[in-house]
């Protein structure tokens, strides 16, 4: 697999992980440059590995509100911090400076990301 950015043929580094929400995800990281393989694909489904057997490289798993005013979802979806400057657009450093807030899966996933980030994360194809 060519790694998205130092163009090296590697073989992934797989991690396992759990979104602020509670959802386990997939990285595959390259062993060469660290950064994520895909540079629009940060995570993969879980289906498919034996996630228990990954080494958990992040677990995020929170119960903080959800920022968008009147939203109790957050009690029943849990929270996702969210990167208004997404790292696969503006990179690590931006994204990390820019201000963030925790929104509920709905808010997150199902409005922002949905409708302003649609390639964001695009099925695995390797």
């Amino acid at each position: 697999m060519i790694c998205d950015h130092c163009q090296k043929d590697i073989e992934p580094l797989i991690f396992g992980g759990y979104n602020a929400g509670g959802m386990k995800q997939v990285v595959k990281k390259c062993p060469e440059c660290g950064e994520n393989v895909k540079k629009y694909q940060p995570f993969y489904s879980y289906k498919g590995f034996k996630f228990d057997e990954l080494r958990i490289l992040y677990d995020e798993r929170t119960r903080h509100k959800c920022e968008v005013a009147g939203c109790t979802n957050y009690a029943e979806e849990g929270t996702m911090l969210h990167h208004f400057f997404p790292k696969f657009l503006f990179g690590k450093q931006l994204a990390e400076a820019a201000p963030k807030a925790y929104l509920c899966k709905t808010h997150h996933m199902d409005e922002w990301h949905k409708k302003l980030t649609p390639n964001m994360s695009i099925k695995d194809l390797d």
